[in-house]
C-alpha cells in the first residue's frame, strides 16, 4: 500500500499575504492600484517607496544565498507608503505560517519577486504585532524555528502496531541522517510513495514524527506542501497534482527543503524585475 502520512490536522494551503499588504487581486490588477495610489499622492509616497525600492534593488543584485536577511520593519513606513509597496511587490507562490511556543504565530509570504518575503507577526489573539519585509532565501524566522523535539525522541522509537512492515527501519534511517546532517549540505530524501507502507505504518509514523511549528505552500502548476515534523531537522515534502492528489509524497532529514528556498540566480532575476516596476510606476 502506497499513501500519505495522516497527520491529525490539515497542512496550511493558502495563508496569502498580510492584510495591510495583500494586493487584492491579480499582479496586473495590483499594479494598476499601485500606479493609481501613488498617482493621488505622488509627492508623499513617490519619494518614500522610491528609496527602499532602489535600496532593495542594490541588496539584491549584490546578494549571495548565504548572506544575512535584509530586513526593513513595516513601522518605519506610513501607512499608505506601506500599502503602496504591497501593491507593487504583490503576492507570489510561497505561503505559510511559523508557529510560535506563546501561541502566536507569524504569517509568511513570498511576494512575485522571489527571495522577497513579506511577513506579519501576530499575537496569540491574533492581534497584529509587527510587520516586517524581507530579503533571504528563506525568511530567518522559518529556518531558525526549531520542532521541540530532537531526535533522541526515536531512540528507540515506540513499538510499532500490528501490521507494519517498514516503518522501524524507517525511523532508523530518519534517525541516523538526521544526526549526521551538517548544515548547507543537500537533504537525504526518503520517497515514501516507492516504500511498501501498509496503513500501520504510514500511521505509526505520523504519531511517532507528530507535527511542527512551520508548514509552507509552494503552488505553481500543482502544490507542494511542507510540513515541519516534530522532530528537528526532518520534514514532509508533498507534491499534488491540480486536483489536489498527492502524487509524491516525501520525508526530507536536513535544512529547509529547497523546494521553497530562493536560489542564487533568482535575486539578480528579481533586482530586474523590481527595477521595471519602478520605472514603470515610480
Amino acid at each position: 500500500m502506497t499513501g500519505a502520512i495522516p497527520w491529525s490536522d490539515p497542512l496550511v494551503t493558502d495563508v496569502g499575504l498580510p492584510s495591510v499588504l495583500r494586493p487584492g487581486g491579480p499582479r496586473a490588477h495590483a499594479l494598476a492600484q499601485a500606479e493609481a495610489l501613488a498617482a493621488a499622492s505622488p509627492e508623499a509616497l513617490a519619494p518614500e517607496v522610491l528609496v527602499l525600492v532602489d535600496a532593495m534593488i542594490d541588496h539584491l543584485r549584490g546578494r549571495a544565498v548565504d548572506d544575512p536577511p535584509w530586513v526593513l520593519d513595516g513601522a518605519t513606513l506610513s501607512p499608505e507608503g506601506l500599502r503602496l509597496l504591497g501593491q507593487i511587490l504583490g503576492a507570489g507562490e510561497v505561503s505559510g505560517r511559523v508557529e510560535a511556543p506563546d501561541g502566536g504565530r507569524v504569517t509568511v509570504a513570498e511576494s512575485v519577486l522571489t527571495g522577497v518575503w513579506v511577513l506579519d507577526r501576530e499575537d496569540s489573539a491574533g492581534h497584529p504585532v509587527a510587520r516586517w519585509i524581507e530579503i533571504a532565501a528563506i525568511p530567518q524566522v522559518v529556518a531558525t524555528t526549531r520542532p521541540p523535539r530532537t531526535t533522541a525522541a526515536l531512540d528507540p522509537p515506540p513499538p510499532p502496531p500490528v501490521g507494519a512492515l517498514v516503518v522501524m527501519p524507517l525511523l532508523a534511517e530518519i534517525a541516523d541522517h538526521a544526526i549526521r546532517h551538517v548544515p548547507g549540505q543537500p537533504n537525504h530524501v526518503i520517497t515514501l510513495t516507492l516504500l511498501p507502507m501498509t496503513k500501520s505504518d504510514l500511521v505509526h509514523l505520523g504519531l511517532v514524527l507528530g507535527r511542527g511549528p512551520v508548514a509552507l505552500c509552494a503552488r505553481g502548476h500543482g502544490s507542494c506542501l511542507i510540513q515541519a515534523t516534530g522532530i528537528d531537522r526532518v520534514w514532509s515534502v508533498r507534491f499534488l497534482n491540480a486536483s489536489g492528489t498527492v502524487i509524491l509524497d516525501t520525508l526530507e532529514v536536513g535544512d529547509v527543503p529547497l523546494a521553497v528556498r530562493a536560489a542564487p540566480e533568482d535575486f539578480t532575476d528579481s533586482a530586474g524585475r523590481l527595477a521595471d516596476i519602478r520605472d514603470a510606476y515610480l
